[in-house]
């Protein structure tokens, strides 16, 4: 019984080892991401995609720069968050897998470069304070609702 326990231990040790680091590059809540992006040259159009996975409701920002250079430029860069069913989305985001994608084309002799910040954190959370108001606001309607029925 004790050396079963022990296995199931090690086994479930390596997995969680082996899970962690097949989500290597998924940025969480609490990211602060702030990169230089150097891109290939290429003949077409480039995709550099991030996954977001949101273990709660939360905000993605993100701005998005080009670095321009007399050897590095692109065209038509952009970037859009989607969810996992290839919408876009923006706001406050449920929990779930997201993807912000960066598109562009390199025309530089030496390919493109751009600057990429995006800031990841979980959704406000309503104060009980603000709760307890709302209840109590709603109690007041209704008693007055309830007063003017009955003096009519």
């Amino acid at each position: 019984m004790v050396n079963t326990l022990k296995k199931l231990g090690v086994v479930a040790a390596l997995s969680m080892a082996f899970a962690t680091s097949a989500f290597a590059n998924s940025y969480v809540i609490g990211t602060n991401f702030d990169e230089d992006v150097y891109v290939a040259p290429t003949t077409g159009f480039f995709e550099k995609s991030y996954t977001i996975d949101l273990s709660q409701a939360g905000t993605v920002s993100y701005s998005l720069t080009e670095i321009e250079s007399a050897f590095l430029n692109i065209n038509f860069l952009n970037a859009g968050l989607f969810n996992s069913s290839a919408n876009p989305v923006s706001g406050v985001l449920s929990s779930g897998i997201y993807t912000l994608l960066v598109t562009g084309k390199t025309v530089g002799l030496a390919g493109g470069s751009y600057n990429l910040n995006f800031t990841v954190a979980a959704a406000p959370v309503p104060e009980a304070q603000t709760n307890a108001m709302m209840m109590l606001g709603l109690a007041a309607i209704g008693f007055v609702a309830y007063r003017r029925k009955n003096m009519a």
